[in-house]
């Protein structure tokens, strides 16, 4: 698929010929159609032979200005080679330059959002971490007022 571009306009004119030769035979087969309904009706006139040799020699002439086509098309990418194969180059660079600047454009949201719940984190630590030491200094604060007062209970009743 790497020369996808090279041979996509080939292999398109190819399918147009493809499909010119295959309406030149439909096309055949109705003259085909034709002139033998005019045997059968002994149709005279030159103008309606004329016609009808026009009509025959119409696939055929499809045919040949397909092929003619085909090889200025090819004669065409031949001796635009250069040119084509630049265009292409310059476009694959854009595409790449711009889905690096996407990519370059994602990392940094995402590094931003890292950076915002890295701080969000941080600060429900610190808050956990103040409240946890007001909690311990409370409860240490009433453990030792206990202690004292059984101390000194203890001490009374000596």
């Amino acid at each position: 698929m790497q020369n996808w571009a090279t041979l996509q306009p080939v292999l398109i004119a190819v399918a147009a010929v493809i499909g010119v030769i295959v309406a030149a035979v439909a096309m055949y087969n109705a003259v085909a159609a034709i002139k033998l309904a005019m045997d059968a009706a002994q149709v005279a006139t030159l103008g309606a032979l004329a016609a009808a040799t026009w009509a025959a020699l119409a696939p055929y002439l499809l045919i040949a200005a397909a092929i003619a086509a085909l090889i200025a098309i090819i004669v065409l990418c031949i001796t635009h080679w250069d040119a084509i194969k630049a265009k292409v180059s310059e476009v694959c660079a854009a595409i790449a330059n711009f889905v690096s600047s996407m990519v370059g454009k994602v990392k940094e949201w995402f590094g931003n959002m890292k950076s915002a719940i890295s701080e969000k984190v941080d600060a429900i630590k610190a808050e956990a971490s103040e409240k946890w030491a007001t909690i311990k200094g409370v409860i240490t604060n009433a453990v030792a007022a206990a202690k004292e007062q059984t101390q000194a209970h203890l001490s009374a009743m000596k």
